[in-house]
């Protein structure tokens, strides 16, 4: 009787580990590689290599080939790695690490020559990019070399090359740079010492150990 039990026991065992190994390789894997960025009334996602977008679209910011606002995330490109939006234009790095832009280019934030020039499909602006970060109408770059580029809408010195002239075409700025942040109209980065560095608007106080309402057009240390 004992030898039945223990026998029984064993089948009962195996059937349960095998009940949960199958369940294991059945059921799908939720991780995924997301990330997101939104613009002024548009969002974009990046979905394991794939741009996804939605929203506002009367500029062409969503690089769709239309000017038609969509509630509804529709798939724009493949073999993107990183993404940024801001005000009313997009910006994707591809894998090949090429410069994508689309949208509102009234600053001349492209940095392809263009003024005031909108345009709903993605236009090849730059390559060898590492990053991209979109302002409220000027974008940073920062080249495989580590480069600083600006381009774009400067009347509050937010591209920090020490004059308020704006620029259709990407500007060399500085190198070392390892990350950058860009508000509305003022510009953050951080180089490769891990200093801080501000330029632009201040009339909040934004830059940090500068005083209020003081507008810096060149790059200005903000550590203490």
């Amino acid at each position: 009787m004992k030898k039945i039990i223990f026998v029984y026991l064993i089948f009962l065992f195996s059937c349960s580990i095998a009940s949960q190994s199958a369940s294991t390789s059945n059921t799908p894997s939720v991780e995924k590689n997301l990330s997101v960025s939104a613009g002024e009334a548009h969002t974009l996602i990046l979905d394991d290599g794939k741009l996804f977008a939605a929203g506002r679209n009367d500029y062409g910011q969503l690089g769709d080939g239309t000017n038609i606002n969509t509630n509804k995330f529709l798939l724009i490109l493949s073999g993107v790695k990183s993404i940024s939006a801001s005000g009313l234009y997009s910006a994707v790095l591809k894998n090949d690490d090429s410069l994508w832009m689309t949208g509102n280019n009234e600053g001349g934030q492209f940095g392809n020559g263009a003024d005031f020039e909108a345009t709903n499909v993605f236009l090849n602006v730059m390559s060898n990019i590492k990053s991209i970060v979109c302002g409220g109408s000027h974008s940073f770059i920062i080249s495989n070399d580590g480069s600083l580029f600006v381009a774009g809408d400067n009347q509050k010195g937010q591209l920090g090359i020490g004059i308020n002239t704006s620029t259709n075409r990407f500007v060399y700025v500085m190198k070392n740079i390892s990350s950058v942040g860009c508000g509305f109209e003022f510009s953050m980065i951080i180089s490769n010492d891990g200093t801080l560095w501000g330029a632009g608007n201040n009339n909040y106080g934004q830059l940090g150990q500068t005083s209020f309402f003081q507008q810096i057009n060149s790059f200005t240390s903000q550590m203490m």
